[in-house]
Parts: structure tokens; sequence; C-alpha cells
């Protein structure tokens, strides 16, 4: 009897186990697999060129790249570019972004989305440039990549893709996260002042 109950304990205690295994979220973000969505839908149209700019994606707020985050996406961009195969020989020019795309003699770069401020002479009219950015709403991030012609800012493909919002992206963006709220509601917790 006790060794029939003992077994059955720990049927219910392996299935009741694997049941919050199954149920439970990784909290971990795979920002390969995200880019790789987004990289996948234009890939065709970069195939057969020999050169590409990309940018770090902005926050589509300000259009500004101020968090880890756009540096995290752009890099994961480039990489599923040229090691999934969608364009493994391609060359990437990195651009460093800002308000305007200007290029000094020495080489600094920053970037604008206005397509006319990129009619500078170290960059070929005949090229194309990935531009990212995000947005993020309350419950999630919804991400856009578009592959865009420098010589008239036609647009040739765009593509996007969305996440629920998590811990991850807010740290990476510099949002309070739900640890720092907590923390935050802990520290201002009513103390009675005694005199």
């Amino acid at each position: 009897m006790i060794i029939k109950n003992i077994l059955i304990i720990s049927i219910i205690t392996t299935i009741f186990t694997s049941c919050m295994k199954i149920s439970t979220p990784s909290k971990e973000t795979n920002f390969n697999s995200i880019t790789y969505n987004l990289v996948s839908k234009i890939c065709n149209k970069i195939q057969n060129e020999n050169l590409i700019y990309i940018t770090d994606f902005v926050n589509e707020s300000d259009l500004k790249n101020h968090s880890k985050l756009g540096f995290i996406l752009a890099n994961q961009t480039k990489v599923n570019i040229q090691n999934r195969n969608c364009a493994p020989n391609i060359l990437i020019q990195d651009l460093q972004l800002s308000n305007s795309l200007k290029i000094s003699k020495h080489g600094s770069r920053i970037l604008s989305r206005n397509i006319d401020d990129l009619k500078i002479n170290n960059i070929k009219d005949d090229k194309k440039i990935l531009t990212g950015s995000y947005l993020i709403t309350n419950t999630q991030i919804i991400l856009f990549l578009k592959l865009m012609n420098l010589n008239d800012g036609t647009i040739i493909s765009s593509t996007t893709t969305s996440r629920t919002i998590n811990d991850e992206f807010k740290s990476l963006e510099g949002i309070k996260t739900s640890k720092d709220e907590k923390e935050e509601n802990k520290n201002n917790i009513y103390r009675p002042f005694h005199l």
C-alpha cells in the first residue's frame, strides 16, 4: 500500500512538474530569430548586390538610436545577411546614426532618414541601404526593416515583425522593467513617522 501511494505521488509530481515546464514561457529573447524573420523576407532583393549600407535600428518615436537595442538588432541583421546564406559574399558598409548623414574627410558618419541628405560623394548612389526601426507599445515591440534605393529614395522592399514586450527589450531601451518598478514600489512603502 505504501509503495502504491509513493508511486501515485511520484506520477502526479512528474505530471505537475512537466506541465509547469511547458507553460512557463522563456524569458530569453532570441534576437537572431527576430532579425532572421525580417531578413528572410527581403533576402531575394539583395542577393545580387555586391555592397549594401546598413544602419542601426532606431526608435520610431524620435528616429534616434540612443540605446543598446538598436545596436543589437542591426548587428544581428548583418549576421543573418552574411551567415544564413542570404548574401554571404556581400560587403556591408556600416552607418552610424544621428540626425543627418555627413561623411567627413576623417570618416565620421552620421545618418538621417531623409534620402536627400544622403547625396554625398562618399556614398554610391547606385547602392541600396537597409534601415531598421522599431516602435514600442504597452504590450509589444514592432520592428520594421526597409530596403531603399539610394539613387531615388524609393522603397524596394519593406517587412515587419513583432514580439511581446519583455524586460530584456525594456532594459536595452532604457525603459523601467517590472523588476525596477517592484523595487521602486518596495522603497515607496508607507512608513509611519514616529515622534
